[in-house]
């Protein structure tokens, strides 16, 4: 039985201090939380960042993200705050934060 073997390209994303990442249900996005606040989310098909966006929770840092559907996700950080993400567009998202 002989297997077929393929090409798959990696992908290498610059991240420090990243605490939390996530894929969404398509498998086409990548999001990721920082120890700094930042959340960040990429097209793994391309490569390409979308959506740099910078929490202002204080002196705590994400400590959980989690995709809810295929267009929104949800930030934890360890004072409390949740920050939820819509993806609306490919260029846009909507931001939504919760105490």
């Amino acid at each position: 039985m002989s297997a077929l073997l393929r090409y798959i390209p990696s992908l290498n994303l610059s991240i420090q201090n990243a605490s939390s990442v996530d894929f969404s249900r398509s498998g086409r996005d990548l999001a990721v939380a920082t120890e700094e606040g930042l959340i960040m989310v990429w097209d793994v098909t391309t490569g390409q960042q979308y959506y740099p966006v910078v929490c202002e929770t204080g002196s705590s840092g994400a400590s959980c993200l989690t995709w809810i559907s295929s267009s929104v996700f949800v930030c934890g950080f360890a004072d409390g705050y949740l920050v939820t993400c819509s993806l609306l567009e490919r260029d846009t998202v909507e931001v939504s934060d919760h105490t």
